[in-house]
């Protein structure tokens, strides 16, 4: 799909996932949930490979309508659901920020929350 190799840095195929969701919303093809499951697998993949972060559940508030699967920082301060993440910015007409948001973690230039608050970064 991508046309990267498995031993890319994270961050090349955050870019390749970058430019692959751009290119599809700019040449109106929309992804399938397949290929929206497998790109947000492939992100926090990446997370965990470049930035020591941890696949793991999050109920907020103990209300189970509000369960996700996704990345967590180190400290569970910050949380990430790339899979649900990939198939909002291929509907949307904003930005494609998988890049940019993965080298201002990288670069520790986020926001400060609580251990263990599961703040949702994207």
């Amino acid at each position: 799909m991508l046309g990267v190799a498995a031993d890319e840095t994270p961050a090349q195929i955050v870019a390749a996932v970058t430019d692959y969701v751009r290119d599809a919303r700019e040449q109106g093809r929309s992804l399938d949930d397949e290929a929206v499951f497998a790109l947000g697998a492939l992100i926090g993949a990446q997370y965990v490979r470049g930035l020591g972060w941890h696949w793991g559940d999050v109920t907020w508030d103990g209300d189970p309508d509000s369960a996700a699967v996704g990345v967590l920082s180190p400290d569970e301060s910050l949380f990430n659901n790339p899979i649900g993440w990939v198939g909002q910015i291929a509907e949307s007409g904003g930005g494609v920020p998988f890049m940019l948001s993965y080298n201002m973690i990288l670069a520790n230039q986020v926001p400060l929350f609580e251990r263990g608050s599961a703040t949702g970064l994207y």
